[in-house]
């Protein structure tokens, strides 16, 4: 089934589908160490098999001839696979224990960034009314 040019183009059609639901959701996936391995060359990409989820591998090669009939192509895979991995990378494990000095502390820089970020977005709307104030005073 796997040398079947049609099977082979679905299967690199749900692998790149794959890639995406990953990328969405990285923490679904982190315990699958085998995609994880897939996403760090092009190669293992492109032999990444998974028989429940119905995608094959094929040659480097092969895989290139297929995603070149793709909208994004080979270089938007690629793409798409280096963000991938990214997204595992950043994906690691807390070893702090909850509700010890070092989480509190991390949490609570966590939550200031939170709320610089809310203080900016609040200036600029008070911006935006004041401005919205002086039009609706001239225009009237």
């Amino acid at each position: 089934m796997a040398s079947d040019p049609k099977a082979t183009k679905e299967s690199v059609v749900r692998l790149v589908e794959l890639l995406h639901r990953v990328l969405n959701s990285p923490h679904e996936f982190i315990h699958d160490d085998y995609l994880k391995a897939a996403v760090k060359s092009q190669i293992k990409l492109a032999a990444y098999s998974d028989a429940d989820r119905f995608i094959y591998g094929s040659s480097l090669n092969t895989f290139k001839k297929i995603t070149a009939g793709f909208g994004e192509g080979f270089e938007g895979i690629e793409n798409l696979r280096v963000l991938v991995g990214r997204a595992f990378a950043k994906q690691k494990p807390r070893k702090n224990k909850p509700g010890s000095r070092r989480t509190l502390q991390e949490d609570k820089a966590n939550l200031l960034k939170v709320v610089a970020s809310q203080d900016a977005d609040l200036q600029r709307m008070n911006l935006v009314i004041c401005s919205l104030s002086n039009l609706s005073r001239e225009l009237a």
